[in-house]
């Protein structure tokens, strides 16, 4: 179903006829709109919640913060292949930094399906987010995850991101998703030498080994791969190649706590109440942690 969401709000609730259901019901929202970033969000609904409320933020793509670049373009296709290679390349960020994808020639493109996608132009979007901006990693999704499957494929909960540098690609050809490709294409993007290396303790480097993660519904994330950082025309970047469209992040695993507690004293207003808890973590180095927390009650970690 498609709904139009106004003021900025989406409410979901359970039918009264089934208030008494015991299994959790789980929901995935996508969240789209003209001259915005398309954001999938995972909705669960618990049977001991009374009300729930998850704040997401949305970019709109003509108005990115510092340390985010944006590119939209258009190439026409033959038969849904490109007779010539394409590069599209995001605008530089305030601070400096910025991403490019390289598709090979004569590739094809696919839907979900993993069926081809023979008929009408390709229409591209890529939006880089600079780890090292504060703005950036808050537009970005890597602060607030679902899930994370590790590199020895062990699943977490208790955990989050901290990116060097994150993209996310959309790609459509006659107005159909690409998901998937017949040749893998090539991502790059620039690292900020300020960025410190929680690893090492120090600002990152050329050889440095980095792990790629990626996520498809902007909640549940998975390891990629190792990458090391590379320098190129007097930049550090992160250059991987994959054959499926998806948000990237080149990005340090971080462990939350889970001993150490935040208490909030809430009011009650009413029968029932809500609260957002946002939290910044800085390390002694300066590397920073965007993250956020929602509870209902009084405790979180």
């Amino acid at each position: 179903d498609t709904i139009d969401i106004v003021d900025g709000i989406a409410a979901f609730a359970v039918n009264p006829s089934y208030r008494d259901f015991s299994n959790p019901i789980d929901l995935q929202v996508k969240i789209y709109g003209d001259d915005y970033l398309t954001k999938k969000v995972s909705v669960t609904i618990n049977p001991d919640d009374f009300t729930t409320e998850i704040n997401e933020t949305v970019l709109k793509v003509s108005d990115v913060p510092g340390g985010v670049g944006v590119k939209q373009q258009t190439e026409s296709l033959s038969g849904g292949s490109n007779s010539n290679a394409i590069s599209i390349s995001t605008d530089t960020s305030t601070d400096g930094t910025s991403a490019d994808i390289n598709i090979p020639a004569d590739n094809g493109f696919k839907d979900a399906n993993g069926n081809d996608i023979t008929s009408g132009d390709l229409s591209l979007q890529v939006v880089y987010f600079d780890g090292s901006n504060i703005n950036a990693s808050r537009a970005s999704n890597t602060g607030n995850i679902g899930s994370l499957v590790d590199e020895n494929g062990n699943t977490t909960t208790n955990v989050v991101l901290a990116p060097l540098a994150t993209v996310d690609v959309n790609m459509f050809v006659g107005g159909v998703e690409v998901k998937e490709f017949d040749t893998p294409i090539e991502i790059i993007m620039d690292v900020n030498e300020d960025m410190i290396n929680p690893n090492t303790g120090v600002k990152v480097a050329v050889g440095d080994e980095i792990n790629i993660y990626s996520t498809s519904d902007d909640a549940n994330w998975a390891y990629l791969g190792k990458e090391n950082i590379k320098s190129s025309g007097g930049n550090l970047i992160i250059s991987f190649t994959t054959d499926h469209l998806s948000t990237f992040s080149a990005a340090f695993k971080v462990d939350t706590c889970t001993d150490g507690k935040a208490t909030l004293t809430l009011p009650n207003n009413g029968e029932g109440f809500a609260a957002v808890y946002f939290g910044t973590f800085i390390t002694n180095e300066g590397a920073f942690y965007p993250t956020v927390g929602v509870k209902i009650g009084s405790q979180l970690s």
